[in-house]
């Protein structure tokens, strides 16, 4: 092993305290243990005259042995042996402070090295010479003197700790009784870096020593230093301060040198957790956690030492210990949590807000729901409000929320309390407190509030906002039906420009948020979902697949039709889609029918295979999304309606929204179409106890929307009156479910128009039509109607009323000659007189 430059500093300071005791200074010792004392001062100093102290610290094949000597004439030697590979800076200065401190009248006299090119160990001592002359074997030595007593050691790791030597009376007043320990302490003391930190620890484990519980203090408390991590007192870390290390991200990723040091510590105590206290146990888990190091090793061997000691430690120490398990991942036994419980409700009052909020924390993350212990530590916290910060406050909702526990007046009391401390510097906790408001699905008046004052500090200070916040406040906003459209009009202009440090997550969330909010599609949502759909087709591999569905929700609701990011989603969903769950594959399917985007008939006939195997797993909600969804995706088989109505049989129909109702009647029309004849058609019809309700509610919602007409009807109802063609306003398919915006019978020909406003279309260019519009298209076309499709934007292109009039006998003609795509089967549905031009005037 080389020689560190700790290792050479202190070897040549070594060896110049030798010199003195070589040149015959009063504190010189004897060497043998055989000899007389001033034939062994001779010997020692013939030694030193012919050899080199300076040579052989900078040596870096020559082990040495340390040994401290006894005072006193010929007394038996006080031999520490020792394979070192390097004498470093913790050793030989513990020595030399120990001589100086503890052995008052003892030295150190002489050191024992073995040459990596020689057989015999040889024993050196130094003077102040600058010359080099070989060292005497050990056979050289006389009989008796330390070949009785060196004791060899050729392997580090089999050789068992060095126990404390036994002081006099007169030594009881140093600072250790272990030269080695106290040498390790001091070395740790002087560390100023994590690199040198790392240097003493290491050297120690060349050496085969163990590192003390008082080394493991020290090196915890140096490590948690100068990763930036304060203690709130001497051995005590605050809980929330393991909690913000965990947000900060991987030690390993901080630190190369911490995470090294943490391996090293995490290792020992590991090792000596069964002889350590159980409160210095303890503390060095906190260090550790403080630090960011979880070791799973050692969590798992103290976890049954702490567990009969918890109701002797301080309240404090057991909420950080509960707070590191959870941090670590790895939940503790149910008698351990239970322990833990108890020993915080023995006199939980006397908490103070970091213990209080520690306990629901840790009790949160390992999703530990214990009812006595959260009763009374809402209590606790009521009668104590203003003693807490705004980071307290806000993880005390995230824990009750993380559980799913509601405390209505907890959390009105908070929610006040949280107004007067509204700051940009607190943006991360004003985050965890609206989303926590979200997931526990409270709103009322004061977080309405709430809502507002930290919308307006995002909208002033929003480069003080992490990226993970502004993407969980649109969630929050978009999930608790909260518009603010100034604040995501900061949000969409910030991002724009800092897509890149959004994660898959964040970029879902901005999209949602912004489709929840119903913002208009102007320049600044038109860059935004732009901009974020180039980055997630990137970075589609990010994509879980809740992020994907969330995203492309978002742009289904927003009509926007991005190609690039479609084609994306299709391929990593195709290779990931065993992994899908059910509700995340019927939003997916949802929303590429929306889109009206069809993916390739591979990947379409999987998702009606897992369609068909997921449905009974899929509440209704999700089971009508899919099933519409993949209907309009032309995917739709006998089987998979067969199974849909299997699982409708067990449903109440009060379940479902108006539109699902609605969705529920174009599901069986579809259904329909895949009958060759009215008794196929028959056998598909939904069960009853969904179908009349929904065929109600659709039908009212047909009657009421055809009263409504839009400015572009109006338009092409006054061309059509140009041209002297005859049409009808209100005409309703046969079982009621569809209005034709303009039907006319037109030489003897069905005729539907189909006025596809903004609405019916993508909001971006090329304008693609959505999946709503195709679907009646399809519906009316299977019924033996020929559909009129007039996009607005080609309306539009139009300036004047001759062009209007020549684009829509264009139509007209081209819909006589092209006929719809399948005979209807019933020649009641849809039946239209042929119309005087004496009476169509009536309609106008």
């Amino acid at each position: 092993m080389p020689v560190t430059r700790a290792s050479r500093k202190v070897t040549g300071h070594f060896w110049g305290r030798l010199a003195d005791v070589s040149a015959g200074r009063p504190e010189s010792a004897a060497v043998c243990s055989g000899a007389s004392s001033s034939a062994a001062s001779r010997g020692s100093s013939s030694w030193a005259r012919s050899s080199s102290a300076k040579e052989y610290s900078n040596s870096s094949t020559a082990p040495v042995i340390a040994v401290t000597m006894a005072s006193g004439p010929l007394q038996s030697a006080l031999l520490r042996t020792a394979s070192l590979a390097t004498v470093t800076w913790g050793s030989l200065l513990g020595l030399q402070r120990h001589r100086r401190g503890c052995l008052q009248g003892r030295c150190l006299s002489a050191v024992v090295a073995s040459s990596a090119n020689a057989a015999e160990p040889q024993i050196v001592a130094a003077n102040e010479s600058s010359e080099h002359q070989p060292l005497p074997p050990l056979a050289a030595l006389p009989a008796g003197t330390l070949n009785d007593k060196l004791v060899r050691r050729h392997d580090p790791v089999e050789h068992a700790p060095l126990k404390p030597q036994q002081l006099g009376p007169e030594q009881e007043e140093g600072p250790s009784t272990s030269p080695v320990a106290d040498a390790l302490i001091s070395d740790l003391g002087d560390a100023q870096t994590l690199e040198d930190l790392l240097e003493v620890l290491q050297a120690r484990i060349a050496l085969g020593e163990e590192v003390s519980e008082e080394g493991m203090l020290v090196s915890v408390h140096k490590l948690c230093d100068f990763l930036g991590v304060r203690e709130t007192k001497q051995g005590r870390w605050s809980a929330l301060t393991l909690d913000k290390t965990f947000q900060e991200g991987a030690l390993w990723q901080r630190s190369q040198s911490g995470a090294k040091v943490a391996d090293i510590l995490s290792a020992a105590a590991t090792r000596a957790a069964s002889r350590m206290a159980p409160a210095r146990l303890a503390c060095v888990i906190e260090g550790l956690a403080a630090a960011g190091a979880y070791n799973l090793a050692l969590l798992r061997t103290a976890e049954k030492i702490l567990e009969p000691h918890l109701e002797h430690m301080e309240k404090e120490v057991v909420a950080t210990l509960v707070v590191a398990w959870a941090e670590a991942g790895l939940r503790p036994t149910h008698s351990f949590l239970e322990a833990a419980a108890d020993t915080l409700l023995a006199d939980l009052r006397s908490c103070n807000a970091d213990t209080l909020t520690g306990t629901l924390l840790g009790y949160a993350k390992l999703g530990y729901c214990h009812d006595g212990l959260l009763d009374a530590v809402a209590k606790a916290v009521l009668s104590s409000l203003e003693g807490f910060t705004m980071c307290q406050l806000s993880y005390v909702l995230w824990s009750f929320s993380k559980l799913g526990v509601k405390h209505p007046q907890l959390v009105d009391d908070i929610t006040v309390a949280l107004l007067p401390k509204m700051s940009p510097k607190f943006a991360h906790s004003m985050t965890v407190s609206c989303w926590s408001l979200a997931a526990l699905n409270h709103y009322d008046s004061m977080t309405g509030v709430l809502l507002d004052a930290v919308a307006e500090v995002l909208i002033t200070n929003v480069a003080d906002f992490q990226a993970k916040d502004i993407s969980r406040l649109m969630w929050t906003y978009a999930e608790l039906n909260h518009p603010h459209h100034r604040m995501v009009e900061a949000v969409l202009k910030y991002s724009v420009n800092h897509l890149h440090i959004f994660d898959a997550s964040g970029l879902a969330n901005i999209v949602w948020g912004a489709a929840k909010t119903d913002e208009a599609m102007d320049d600044n949502v038109a860059r935004m979902l732009a901009g974020v759909g180039a980055e997630a087709s990137q970075r589609i591999e990010e994509f879980a697949g809740l992020d994907m569905a969330n995203l492309l929700s978002g742009y289904a609701h927003l009509r926007y039709f991005h190609s690039d990011l479609l084609k994306a989603v299709e391929e990593h969903m195709h290779r990931h889609l065993v992994n899908l769950p059910p509700r995340q594959l019927a939003r997916l399917i949802l929303s590429f029918a929306r889109l009206n985007y069809s993916p390739r008939p591979a990947l379409l006939q999987e998702l009606a295979f897992f369609l068909t195997l997921n449905l009974p797993k899929m509440n209704g909600l999700s089971a009508v999304q899919a099933m519409w969804g993949i209907g309009v995706l032309e995917g739709l088989t006998v089987d998979m309606f067969n199974r849909f109505c299997a699982c409708l049989a067990n449903m109440d129909i009060q379940e479902f929204t108006v539109q699902n109702q609605m969705r529920l009647i174009d599901i069986e029309m579809m259904a329909n179409q895949l009958g060759q004849s009215q008794a196929e058609q028959a056998a598909l019809m939904l069960p009853d106890n969904v179908r009349g309700e929904s065929l109600e509610t659709t039908q009212a919602a047909v009657r009421y929307n055809s009263s409504l007409l839009t400015s572009l009807q109006r338009e092409i109802m006054m061309c059509l009156l140009t041209m002297g063609v005859p049409y009808k306003v209100d005409a309703i398919t046969a079982n009621g479910c569809i209005k034709v915006d303009l039907a006319m019978c037109y030489h003897g020909k069905n005729l539907a128009i189909e006025v596809a406003d903004r609405r019916r279309h993508s909001s971006n260019p090329p304008f693609h039509p959505m999946g709503k519009m195709v679907l009646r298209e399809r519906v009316l076309e299977a019924n033996g109607w020929r559909v009129i499709r007039v996009p607005s934007h080609e309306w539009e292109s139009m300036r004047t009323l001759e062009n209007k009039i020549k684009y829509m006998g264009n139509r007209l003609d081209t819909a006589l000659l092209n006929g719809p795509a399948r005979e209807p089967v019933s020649e009641n549905d849809l039946k239209l007189e042929e119309i005087e031009p004496s009476v169509w005037k009536f309609w106008w």
